[in-house]
Order: structure tokens, then C-alpha cells, then sequence
């Protein structure tokens, strides 16, 4: 289905401009993002969402994979700082006053671009199974 695809761009692309915009803000206005290994969470997790909206133009077996590994390693940065969020040991940052975490909005928004692309694999197979 082309709106899953479309649908999975958009999120994907809609992610990386805000993901930009925290990489601004940590890079002017530093510590803004929680580190992982030393390095401000944000960077990692716009290249992640970079990989997903490239990977979400693609439809070949290794795409598939690129991109359930990227997303998934996104899901995961995503779970750990929520978990650091809820138990006070790191502080996520928010955006535009909202008082929500932004891991929150990272985990949800890696867990819907993975479901999305479980979604349009599945309709492949099945088109593909119909043609045989």
C-alpha cells in the first residue's frame, strides 16, 4: 500500500527536522540532550531518523533490513531514555514549552515508522504471493 509508504516518509521526515533542530539547540545551547556514550543522544537519533526516510524510498530484502535495524536501534536509545526519564536518572529534553519528554515522542515515533514497515512488507508478500 503506497499510503504506508508515504505515511512512513512523512513521519520519518517530520522527525528529522525536529531532530535537526534539537542538534541546533544542543550545538548552541549545550548540555540540551541526554549523552550516550559521550555523545548528545540527538545526534545519534537524527542520523537514525535520516536512515529510516532514506530507507523508506527503498523495497529490497536488504532495505528491509538497514531499516528494521536503524528503527530499532532508534527504538531502542528510546526506550533507555525513557526509563532514565522516569526513574530521574537523565532529564529528556522537551520542545515548544510541551512538557513531555521528547524520548516519549522518540519511542512512539520508532515504534510506529517499525509497525508501519512490518504493515507494508506484509501487503508486499501478500501482492507478491497473489501474482505467483
Amino acid at each position: 500500500m503506497k499510503s504506508l509508504k508515504y505515511l512512513s516518509i512523512v513521519i520519518s521526515a517530520l522527525a528529522s527536522v525536529l531532530s535537526a533542530y534539537l542538534v541546533h539547540n544542543e550545538v548552541y545551547a549545550p548540555p540540551f540532550c541526554p549523552r550516550l556514550l559521550d555523545i548528545p543522544a540527538c545526534f545519534a537519533v537524527l542520523i537514525l531518523y535520516l536512515i529510516t526516510l532514506i530507507l523508506a524510498f527503498q523495497r529490497d530484502v536488504r532495505s528491509h533490513v538497514m531499516y528494521f535495524m536503524s528503527a530499532g536501534i532508534g527504538l531502542g536509545i528510546a526506550i533507555w531514555f525513557s526509563v532514565q526519564s522516569l526513574s530521574g536518572a537523565a532529564q529528556c529534553p522537551t520542545l515548544f514549552s510541551v512538557p513531555v519528554p521528547l524520548c516519549y515522542a522518540s519511542f512512539l515515533t520508532f515504534l510506529i515508522l517499525i509497525l508501519l514497515r512490518l504493515m507494508t512488507v506484509r501487503n508486499e508478500n501478500r501482492v507478491q504471493s497473489i501474482q505467483r
